[in-house]
């Protein structure tokens, strides 16, 4: 775009500067090891700029003289300059009242003005992230304070920009608000989900025992040879990978789904049917294993990966909605848990999966009664997540 098409965009009123007109900026605190203290200042990092707000969870703090411009005030805004993931870059945050006096790191910087509050909507917007990507060569993952300062943007006259920050904050806090409420939502359904899926809370109206069962009792668990590639003369088929698994909670004939071949013994044995369920045998983490989706529908031509572990309950052992929960205790996750082997990466073999215990009832009512109502909980996070993106998009 010529200088003259960017000056016909220009709205009437409105000015076109540079960062470097409008505020200044300053590049974080280097620092060594020596310096580290639990008793020193805190210094903001990239892992303390979470979805555009300051964490405190990951804390470092140095023993040293800070300098004053370098401890954070109030409407500054602090963006990762520098950062192994160059999709990190640009990530900023607004400080409060309640920031201030911190420091920040040498992959940081703060960029400080007296209408920070629209420059801070400003640094949000997907402008800004072009502005970025335009500085961030083959060789170049860091923005340094001459390239922000550049960066040229059209401001609207002072009035007018706190009218349109006013508004934008209006859509922030029913954002924050909203956020708030599926947290909530979420929280309250883990917590039944612990009563519920253990016996420890139970439904009005039943009262039959629960039973303590080994997968292996209740059903048959299989392991596959299906990968991900192409073969002449074995026929198409579509694949349930790892991370179809752990992604989701139900898998259904409509998902996506990677196109691969498989022999005929393999489209035998590697089948999909309604009520299966698929765990995640293996991760870098012993606690991250054994993550599970059921399988909602019979699925043709769709065949479950090497990567995943399939089990298949008999008939009437459970209900197969409430499969989608059952396997989502922290008393099972244990289970597992305690059966992974492994040094860098943790794996569950077949065998572990059989002799996995899991209390259920014996009631198959019962079962689709629990199930009821954490359907229930999903459609209303669901709706609450539908929400939050269309005023997101807004």
């Amino acid at each position: 775009m010529t200088n003259n098409q960017t000056q016909i965009n220009i709205p009437n009123g409105w000015s076109q500067m540079k960062l470097g007109e409008v505020g200044s900026a300053k590049i974080g605190l280097t620092y060594s090891p020596d310096d580290v203290a639990d008793d020193g200042m805190l210094v903001f990092r990239s892992s303390n700029v979470k979805g555009d707000k300051i964490d405190y969870r990951d804390q470092v703090k140095v023993h040293a003289e800070i300098p004053e411009n370098l401890k954070v005030k109030e409407g500054d805004i602090l963006i990762c300059a520098r950062n192994g993931s160059r999709k990190l870059i640009g990530k900023n945050a607004y400080i409060k009242k309640e920031d201030e006096g911190n420091t920040f790191g040498a992959f940081m910087l703060v960029f400080r003005s007296k209408n920070s509050k629209y420059t801070y909507h400003l640094f949000q917007s997907y402008i800004f992230k072009k502005e970025i990507a335009r500085d961030l060569g083959p060789t170049i993952n860091q923005v340094t304070t001459g390239h922000l300062l550049k960066y040229k943007f059209n401001f609207p006259p002072l009035p007018e920009q706190k009218r349109i920050v006013k508004v934008l904050e209006i859509w922030d806090g029913a954002i924050e608000k909203l956020t708030k409420k599926i947290e909530i939502k979420k929280s309250i359904k883990k917590g039944l989900m612990q009563r519920l899926l253990t016996g420890k809370m139970r439904l009005p109206g039943f009262t039959e025992p629960w039973q303590v069962v080994f997968l292996g009792e209740i059903g048959v668990v299989r392991t596959s040879s299906v990968d991900k590639k192409t073969v002449n003369d074995e026929k198409e088929v579509r694949l349930l990978n790892y991370m179809d698994v752990y992604r989701r909670d139900h898998i259904a004939s409509n998902n996506k789904y990677q196109i691969v071949t498989a022999n005929n013994q393999q489209i035998t044995s590697s089948n999909l049917k309604k009520g299966d369920v698929l765990f995640t045998p293996s991760s870098e983490t012993p606690d991250d294993i054994g993550h599970s989706a059921v399988v909602m529908e019979n699925l043709e031509k769709i065949l479950f990966s090497y990567h995943l572990i399939r089990f298949r309950p008999k008939k009437d052992a459970l209900d197969y909605r409430y499969s989608a929960y059952c396997f989502k205790t922290y008393d099972f996750y244990l289970e597992l848990w305690k059966k992974a082997q492994g040094a860098t990466r943790f794996t569950l073999s077949k065998d572990a999966i059989e002799k996995s215990k899991i209390s259920i009832p014996s009631n198959k009512e019962e079962q689709q009664a629990v199930a009821n109502i954490f359907e229930t909980a999903d459609k209303e996070i669901a709706f609450l997540e539908n929400s939050f993106t269309i005023l997101k998009d807004q």
